[in-house]
């Protein structure tokens, strides 16, 4: 992609939900600054139990749920994994990045795999791979979350991001145990590292300081899958602002 497009296309998404990141959620591959260790002055670490929250599904603006849920596939109505006594699926445990003033769930053997962006967050994953979870921070977030992913959805669809099809952007009007100003769900397919995932981006601003994105990102095929539906879950019940 010429550098042009590349740089128009990051200006994009610096307006969008969290002001000053997410230049990688329409880049080809996200996987800068790749390590066991993630980023230089990472500060990912175990941390306190997580609160057990509902999970949900794209669509139901009301539920604040995640794409794939139980609602919208009969074999994904039965919990994947039993939970533990903090209220985790089971192998899963809290992590705390005070870099980008968060914690999250995750499975136990995961690790920051790469850092977002022009380190504007987190990927985490087994080995690189997918399935992974992304986390960006912004200090600086929009008050419109689906506005501004409108916004960064024409990007996309302009050449901004190999193989884009876009499946929605819906406004959370409940999320529950998290009660913020503005949220919104952009879920997508594209082609990234060889492969057809889909993705779901959940933007959403905490405060005036605070704005925050969690992607999830699957192989297209395994969307609805134990492992996938399990972290979409775990990840958006389990997610807490740190700083």
């Amino acid at each position: 992609m010429p550098k042009r497009t590349l740089l128009v296309v990051a200006v994009v998404v610096v307006l969008a939900v969290l002001g000053t990141v997410l230049a990688v959620a329409l880049s080809g591959d996200d996987d800068k600054g790749k390590g066991s260790s993630g980023s230089k002055g990472d500060k990912a670490t175990s941390s306190g139990s997580a609160p057990a929250v509902a999970g949900g599904e794209k669509g139901e603006k009301n539920t604040g749920q995640p794409t794939g849920s139980a609602s919208t596939d009969e074999a994904a109505r039965k919990p994947a994994h039993t939970a533990g006594p903090d209220g985790l699926p089971e192998g899963y445990e809290p992590v705390k990045n005070g870099e980008y003033h968060f914690s999250i769930a995750m499975p136990k053997s995961w690790k920051q795999t790469a850092t977002a962006g022009d380190h504007s967050g987190a990927i985490y994953s087994a080995a690189g791979g997918f399935p992974r979870l992304q986390v960006d921070f912004g200090s600086q977030p929009q008050s419109d979350a689906a506005k501004a992913w409108h916004a960064a959805e024409s990007g996309a669809e302009n050449g901004g991001m190999n193989g884009y099809q876009g499946l929605g952007i819906d406004t959370v009007d409940k999320w529950a145990g998290h009660d913020y100003p503005t949220v919104a769900d952009w879920n997508f397919e594209r082609d990234q590292s060889g492969k057809r995932v889909q993705v779901v981006n959940r933007g959403f601003k905490v405060d005036d300081s605070h704005g925050y994105a969690i992607m999830i990102t699957c192989e297209k095929g395994k969307w609805k899958d134990a492992e996938c539906r399990e972290l979409r879950e775990a990840a958006f019940a389990s997610f807490k602002p740190e700083g």
